[in-house]
């Protein structure tokens, strides 16, 4: 099953924006899995990417009925990612020199999480909570990362602390490679690779 939270899909038109307490809507969601007859409760996961890294495991923190989790990458602590970002740190001469494409990808940013789309350095405040402990998630977790995002220094200390502060002992991280074409932020190149490595790892889990 998927779902646009607030902030995803076209929700922004209706004011739903991405916020601090994602496991708020995310628990609306179990509350509707659970129901359906072709769910069975004990082999409910959830998997987010992108901001989704944060997500779910946010849920999971404050969900019991999430009995695994996998992130795409994980987002321990946005504030300090969006922090180090070139886009929350440009110039005005800077931003004038972006591309066309460049320039709208930030303004979509900049849209779903409500601030405006000509300021960029605004997302930094935005994501001033947006927080998991890492130690407080007990389930099973699986964190899938490119190559060529996991060169970001602050991207990979927060891997390196969430994989330290999970307990389950079924935890595990995948660097995907770059030769694959699986490389880049949410490995949108190549999402056949993630789609193995993600549903191998929960054959395994729910055996």
């Amino acid at each position: 099953m998927t779902v646009d939270l607030p902030g995803q899909g076209l929700l922004p038109m209706e004011g739903k924006v991405f916020r601090h307490d994602m496991d708020v809507p995310l628990r609306a969601v179990v509350d509707y899995a659970i129901r359906r007859k072709d769910v069975d409760p004990a082999r409910l996961a959830a998997y987010g990417y992108s901001g989704g890294g944060g997500f779910v495991p946010q849920a999971a923190m404050n969900d019991k009925r999430i009995r695994a989790i996998a992130m795409n990458s994980g987002v321990m602590d946005a504030y300090l990612l969006f922090s180090t970002m070139p886009a929350t740190r440009a110039t005005q001469e800077e931003m004038d020199s972006w591309t066309s494409f460049h320039t709208n990808i930030v303004k979509a940013i900049c849209w779903r999480w409500g601030v405006s789309m000509d300021k960029p350095s605004d997302l930094v405040r935005a994501n001033k909570d947006f927080t998991f402990d890492p130690e407080k998630i007990t389930v099973p977790a699986l964190l899938i990362v490119g190559e060529g995002e996991i060169k970001s220094q602050e991207v990979q200390r927060q891997q390196a602390v969430i994989m330290r502060g999970l307990s389950n002992p079924m935890k595990k991280m995948v660097i995907t490679p770059a030769e694959e074409g699986a490389a880049n932020h949410c490995i949108m190149e190549n999402r056949s690779l993630v789609g193995q490595v993600l549903f191998d790892w929960l054959d395994e889990v729910f055996r």
